[in-house]
């Protein structure tokens, strides 16, 4: 996809990263507790690496983490960031 604007290719990656993650068990459509896990520890060390599992967003009470519950956490980040940076 040539003529991407940067934000544009971030969003396209971080579909793909949940794809990536989702696909390893189970149903490939949702993240277990132990992909969401993985993918924290591995994808954000820095951010949120030593995130209890038990801690792992799971709005709906499912066992399992749903595309929009991994935006939600993604932003959630973001935004803590955002602030903590501003705060300067």
């Amino acid at each position: 996809m040539s003529g991407l604007q940067p934000l544009e290719k971030n969003l396209l990656e971080i579909i793909a990263l949940f794809n990536r993650y989702a696909k390893k068990e189970g149903h490939t459509k949702t993240l277990s507790k132990r992909e969401a896990s993985e993918l924290i520890s591995k994808e954000l060390p820095n951010f949120m690496g030593k995130c209890d599992p038990k801690n792992v967003p799971d709005l709906d009470g499912d066992g399992e983490m749903t595309f929009e519950e991994f935006t939600v956490m993604i932003l959630t980040v973001a935004n803590a960031f955002n602030e903590m940076i501003n705060s300067y």
